[in-house]
C-alpha cells in the first residue's frame, strides 16, 4: 500500500515537471520569435521614408491588413524600395473558448518576400501617429508609427501559463 502511494506521488511529479518543462521551452521559444520579428520591424519602420524626395508620399498603402511604404534600404544605392507587411491568415485555434484566428505576417521587399513572422501571430496593428501620439485620418499627417503585435507560443497554449508574448513599439521616423 505505501508502495503503490510512494509510486504514485513519484508519477504525478514526474508529470508535473514534464509540464513545465514544456511551459519553459514555448515561452524560450516565443520569445525568440518575437526577437527576430521585431529587428525587422525596427530596422523598417525607424529608418520609413529614408531618402524619398520631398513632396512624394512615403505610404503606398495602409489597410488594416497590410501596410506599403517607399524606402532607401541601402545607403550607397539610390533607388527606392517598396517595403510590404500584409497579414496572411494560416490558421485558427480555440483559446478560452474563443475562436482566434491566425496569421504570419510577411515583409515583401520590391515584390520578393524577405521575411516574416511566426505563423502563430495573433494580432498585428500599425498605428499612424501624429505628434501628440493621436491616430491620423490620412497616411501624409503621420509624424510617428505606433507597432504591436502577439504570438501564440508554439506549444499547447491551453494548459500552459503562457497565453500569448506580446511586443510594441512606437517609432519617431525623422523622414516623415
Amino acid at each position: 500500500m505505501i508502495g503503490g502511494t510512494v509510486i504514485l506521488i513519484l508519477a504525478v511529479s514526474q508529470f508535473r515537471t514534464s509540464e513545465a518543462v514544456v511551459d519553459q521551452t514555448s515561452y524560450y521559444a516565443s520569445k525568440r520569435q518575437i526577437l527576430e520579428m521585431s529587428e525587422m520591424i525596427e530596422f523598417d519602420f525607424k529608418n520609413i521614408g529614408l531618402g524619398v524626395p520631398a513632396g512624394t508620399s512615403v505610404f503606398n498603402e495602409v489597410t488594416e491588413t497590410t501596410i506599403e511604404f517607399l524606402m532607401l534600404l541601402d545607403p550607397d544605392d539610390t533607388a527606392l524600395s517598396v517595403v510590404r507587411y500584409t497579414e496572411i491568415p494560416t490558421d485558427t485555434l480555440e483559446l478560452d473558448g474563443e475562436e482566434i484566428p491566425l496569421f504570419e505576417v510577411r515583409r515583401i521587399v520590391n515584390g520578393t518576400i524577405s521575411g516574416r513572422s511566426p505563423a502563430r501571430m495573433s494580432e498585428f496593428v500599425v498605428e499612424l501617429l501624429n505628434v501628440e501620439g493621436d491616430p491620423v485620418s490620412s497616411p501624409e499627417e503621420a509624424k510617428m508609427i505606433h507597432v504591436r503585435y502577439s504570438v501564440i507560443p508554439p506549444f499547447s497554449a491551453e494548459k500552459g501559463f503562457l497565453k500569448a508574448s506580446n511586443w510594441s513599439r512606437t517609432f519617431t521616423p525623422a523622414n516623415l
